[in-house]
């Protein structure tokens, strides 16, 4: 299910525990909370509910990545500008934006582009 970038705002409806397997996708939105019985759904992206918890479903608030989640081989970065789960960019004071092909960079040890905005 992907609904990234779509303006969705509040908590994740803890009515999909129903599905023992699904795909989602809800970086870049407005995501207030996870309940917890979602974070126990092995089978959730790919398996990776099952290896990273909730941050297998989204980042949580005060962290980021380019993919809005952990999976495996890319964390979720601090940023203290990252008010909501999902968190695709960090900002900070609102000032600067730190783009995420910078933080590919610091995951993978190569370079591929460095943005501030």
């Amino acid at each position: 299910m992907r609904l990234s970038q779509n303006h969705v705002t509040g908590v994740i409806p803890e009515e999909f525990k129903r599905f023992s397997s699904l795909s989602l996708s809800l970086a870049g939105n407005h995501i207030l909370g996870i309940p917890p019985p979602l974070c126990g759904i092995s089978e959730w992206n790919d398996g990776d509910v099952r290896d990273f918890g909730c941050e297998g479903i989204l980042c949580k608030p005060g962290s980021f990545n380019a993919y809005g989640r952990k999976t495996s081989g890319v964390d979720c970065f601090e940023c203290s500008g990252a008010v909501y789960y999902g968190e695709r960019q960090c900002e900070t004071s609102g000032v600067s934006r730190l783009s995420f092909s910078f933080i590919l960079c610091l995951q993978f040890g190569f370079f591929l582009t460095f943005a501030l905005y």
